[in-house]
């Protein structure tokens, strides 16, 4: 665990950081994956001011201009991880689409997000949700090209799988991108895409969560 935790600060701290892993001996919080999106996404757009986690601020805004696919934001992580993020949107203008395969359960998370800000009306239509298989190529596809400026994926359980949903960011060219996927063999595989994503212009974090999960 110590070699994947220095390795990710490595990443960050020397950037571009294009895929790196948050794996450590530390617990984290869905505070962290939200503001790790804002962290990355903000780090790209102004290269010649690198961040550092020293550098960050918990509570900083992240851009009214986002728009924030969370795979998997139907369950408990997702539902989390999007409260976090519309806290510290500035006039909660942020969109987040949550995206699941189960429409019930989508109009009863969208519903849970906002009744954990408080802001029912205020917040239609900026939390949606989006009927997804992210095994459907041309399901994935149609939403990474809808404008997604971050992508979150709390799709798990990620064993057995391979990082998919972070190889169509990369291929969309999509900005941020962080998962809590815990596998070592994912983990891996994630990491060998370091030089496609630093060419697409996607700064990448994988297992931002506590090991086995967050």
């Amino acid at each position: 665990a110590g070699e994947w935790f220095v390795l990710f600060i490595t990443l960050i701290l020397l950037q571009p950081c294009p895929v790196g892993s948050s794996l450590g001996k530390e617990s984290a919080s869905t505070m962290f994956v939200s503001n790790i999106v804002h962290q990355s996404f903000r780090h790209l757009k102004n290269r010649y001011r690198p961040w550092s986690p020293r550098q960050s601020n918990r509570y900083a805004p992240i851009c009214m201009s986002e728009k924030i696919l969370i795979v998997g934001g139907t369950g408990r992580i997702g539902t989390a991880v999007a409260s976090h993020l519309l806290k510290r949107s500035p006039d909660r203008k942020a969109e987040i689409i949550l995206a699941g395969r189960d429409r019930s359960k989508g109009a009863a998370a969208v519903e849970e997000v906002m009744r954990s800000i408080g802001e029912v009306e205020r917040l239609h239509p900026r939390v949606v949700f989006e009927q997804l298989d992210w095994r459907d190529e041309a399901e994935l596809t149609r939403l990474m090209q809808s404008g997604i400026t971050s992508v979150v994926n709390t799709a798990g359980p990620f064993l057995g799988i391979r990082p998919s949903i972070l190889q169509a960011a990369i291929k969309h060219g999509i900005p941020s991108y962080v998962d809590v996927a815990d596998p070592t063999s994912y983990l891996v595989e994630a990491l060998s895409l370091h030089e496609e994503a630093q060419a697409a212009g996607t700064c990448a974090v994988v297992a931002a969560g506590a090991f086995p999960g967050l």
